[in-house]
């Protein structure tokens, strides 16, 4: 699905009109989508289909910006659950065995939400311009669609493809490690904290 520079900005603007807050809520709908996909047991296609729901919804703003009320989550949640079924029809390889996978914590859970906001606010604002640039347009498209994009962004950014790859798997280290930390720290209940933790861990893990 192709999304125009156009498409991200309006996604972005209606995600908060405030750039770092929309750029922080952006990561934790994406962080919390694939937490939602791979604990329906779509394995190794849950950053894909994660991928698909964000794409799908960005392109949708333009019709249901202006108009949609409430909680932006809830409509990821719709849409998710219907990338969800269509990915039930697709044709699976035989699976390996793995470990059972605890049930999926429900996505509007207000604690999990409200920490997960405001530390990843807090860690994206520690990262330069650039990086939160870079790791936010990183993810941006699907397929074939984001072999061009990030082909483009090293491109912008003068990096060979290997070192743009690498680049952004350390700015996810330390942002995922900014975020264990600040989990840990602000979340006085440490059987919350044990909760939480491996969401942010699942989330940032390629």
């Amino acid at each position: 699905m192709d999304i125009t520079p156009e498409d991200f900005e309006r996604f972005l603007n209606w995600l908060d009109p405030d750039r770092d807050r929309a750029i922080a809520k952006y990561q934790v709908v994406r962080v919390r989508l694939e937490r939602y996909f791979a604990c329906k047991g779509c394995g190794v296609d849950s950053e894909e289909v994660a991928d698909e729901t964000m794409a799908r919804v960005a392109k949708k703003v333009a019709e249901i910006g202006d108009s949609y009320v409430g909680e932006r989550l809830r409509y990821f949640i719709g849409v998710a659950r219907n990338v969800y079924l269509e990915w039930l029809k697709r044709p699976k390889p035989i699976p390996l065995a793995v470990d059972p996978i605890e049930p999926p914590q429900p996505l509007d859970e207000g604690d999990e939400k409200e920490l997960l906001d405001r530390c990843l606010e807090r860690c994206l604002s520690g990262l330069s311009e650039k990086d939160r640039d870079l790791i936010l347009r990183y993810y941006v498209g699907e397929k074939s669609e984001k072999i061009a994009a990030r082909k483009k962004l090293a491109d912008e950014y003068g990096l060979a493809p290997n070192a743009l790859r690498i680049r952004a798997h350390r700015i996810r280290t330390d942002l995922r490690s900014c975020l264990e930390k600040c989990v840990e720290k602000d979340n006085d209940d440490e059987e919350n904290a044990r909760k939480i933790t491996p969401v942010v861990k699942n989330g940032l893990e390629e």
